[in-house]
């Protein structure tokens, strides 16, 4: 038998539970920002209409697009951070590693009496689950680290010298920074990201093994449809003020 999981008073949730809501805050917030920027830039950009209501009220859409494209890169930051006492993915893989028998069968056990399944059909649940291992999240700590040394490559300088700093040496040629990143890239490490967020849910939650590296993001559909419904309520009430 695993010892039992130790409960926060005030919510009643388990250490992993509550880093990883911590975690999916984050990347959310990271993977929102970025997608958010991405849809209104592509929506002015091919719709001369949106264009024109945009540019009626520039100064705020400016910082609309400024404070995004600044979350995403100061949020990105805090999801890669390294510093011992920082909340970050790190963080929360040493938690599910240090808690390693919450993951056991026993507890899964304890988490899904609740539901109200009959005890065959819970017992037959539990022994085809996967009890996650320690090895389990050295391994995909070993692919966050290879992420994170992208991160620090390319994207960490821009957070540093622009949005947390603003280095004198760096304003006039800022675009080099910009030059090396991709939005293809982007994309591939907040999904990535997302199944981290998956794999350790799963695990903890339903007794599933899934595969991090293969998870597809939703984000950016969500996004372009929210956007879009947000430019024609724009554009209409741009026409209306012109009446």
């Amino acid at each position: 038998m695993s010892p039992p999981e130790k409960h926060d008073k005030k919510t009643g949730r388990s250490e992993i539970e509550i880093n990883l809501r911590y975690y999916s805050e984050e990347v959310d917030l990271a993977s929102f920002a970025f997608h958010s920027w991405k849809a209104i830039k592509n929506n002015i950009a091919s719709d001369r209409e949106a264009l024109t209501a945009i540019n009626s009220n520039s100064l705020t859409w400016g910082i609309v697009l400024y404070s995004l494209e600044s979350g995403f890169f100061v949020s990105l930051g805090r999801i890669f951070d390294t510093d011992p006492g920082a909340f970050s993915v790190f963080k929360l893989l040493q938690s599910c590693q240090g808690k390693i028998s919450d993951f056991s069968k026993d507890q899964l056990r304890i988490r899904k009496l609740p539901l109200g399944l009959d005890l065959n059909s819970l017992d037959k649940y539990i022994s085809s689950a996967y009890e996650a291992t320690a090895k389990d999240f050295r391994t995909i700590r070993k692919e966050v680290s290879k992420w994170a040394n992208l991160f620090q490559k390319i994207y960490q300088p821009i957070r540093h010298k622009l949005y947390a700093h603003k280095e004198i040496e760096i304003i006039e040629s800022h675009q080099q920074l910009f030059d090396k990143t991709h939005i293809g890239q982007v994309q591939e490490m907040l999904s990535f990201l997302h199944g981290v967020e998956q794999f350790v849910f799963e695990l903890y939650h339903n007794g599933r093994k899934t595969n991090y590296s293969k998870f597809k993001c939703d984000d950016e559909d969500r996004t372009i449809k929210d956007i879009a419904s947000l430019m024609d309520k724009i554009k209409r009430g741009y026409k209306l003020s012109k009446r």
